[in-house]
């Protein structure tokens, strides 16, 4: 991909974002608070949703690369859910004329709700995510041995906050933070992070102030993602991995669909300024009589 296409997949994706009606429902929701997608850091909600199309294009110090991912999840019991995805990328080294191509290796996860306090719009989640080894291509970094991350996340919105800071309200934080290792030894661990800083729209019109903000730009969330990767050792050890991610999302009743830069926060990380974006399908609400029910635990059908 060119650096002249990332401008047109921009705009193709602001422009549908424009054409999907609907108001956000039934997922990643604490109290009166609704927590969209967001297409870095893994979000704490176990779900019946699916990324149908993750797009990263960035150039960092060894290849310019183009990822195509999707994910699927689905609950096991409202509180527990398993996931299966993958990305296809599309590498060139900088500086060579050998593009790469290839699967990364697939990945399961596991996601547990552990505390929820709606009232406090407050959710922590525990998960592992599984990547299992020699299901991608070597050619694109795919590890021959499978991995594992153990992780914590949390979900916080700013509800509580005193009517004084009333336009402050519609914040909400979430958060990751997990280990990776290839089991069997090999690379080093890797410590993984991420924060997202998001202000919604749609809080605000609902539950703080109607400010008179139209359909649909009501249903927008300006967001800040921040990922960040450290090797544990090795001779990579001091070499951390770390972004910044400004951007939009936007929800309906059943797709989301965002679009970010990816900007390099320090000179390990590179120099050059990406872009990613997501489709997503909340697939709780599409069918909600039979996807959207947990295999365990659902109570009773309700039409």
């Amino acid at each position: 991909m060119t650096a002249t296409t990332h401008p047109r997949l921009i705009a193709a994706i602001l422009l549908l974002m424009l054409l999907i009606p609907g108001v956000c429902a039934g997922h990643g929701v604490l109290g009166e608070r609704f927590f969209p997608e967001s297409i870095v850091v893994d979000d704490p909600f176990p779900a019946d949703e699916m990324d149908l199309l993750s797009f990263s294009g960035r150039k960092d110090n060894k290849n310019l690369t183009d990822s195509f991912g999707s994910e699927i999840s689905k609950r096991l019991t409202p509180d527990l859910s398993l996931a299966i995805g993958g990305a296809y990328d599309v590498a060139r080294p900088n500086g060579g004329s050998q593009t790469m191509y290839g699967f990364e290796n697939l990945d399961l996860e596991l996601k547990y709700s552990v505390i929820q306090m709606p009232e406090h719009e407050f959710i922590a989640s525990a998960g592992v995510i599984y990547g299992i080894g020699g299901t991608g291509a070597a050619g694109v970094g795919s590890s021959p041995r499978p991995t594992v991350m153990p992780q914590m996340l949390f979900g916080w919105g700013m509800g509580d906050l005193p009517d004084s800071l009333k336009y402050f309200k519609p914040l909400a934080v979430t958060g990751q933070l997990g280990v990776a290792s290839t089991i069997g030894g090999g690379a080093p661990s890797t410590l993984n992070y991420g924060l997202v800083v998001e202000y919604s729209l749609l809080y605000l019109q609902s539950f703080v102030k109607d400010v008179g903000i139209p359909w649909p730009m009501s249903r927008l969330f300006p967001v800040a993602e921040f990922n960040v990767e450290t090797p544990l050792g090795g001779p990579g050890a001091a070499r951390t991995q770390a972004l910044a991610n400004p951007g939009i999302l936007w929800a309906g009743e059943f797709y989301e669909i965002g679009v970010e830069a990816a900007i390099p926060l320090n000179g390990a990380t590179g120099h050059s300024v990406g872009v990613q974006a997501l489709v997503h399908l909340f697939l709780d609400d599409i069918f909600p009589f039979t996807y959207g029910r947990p295999f365990f635990g659902a109570g009773p059908l309700r039409r």
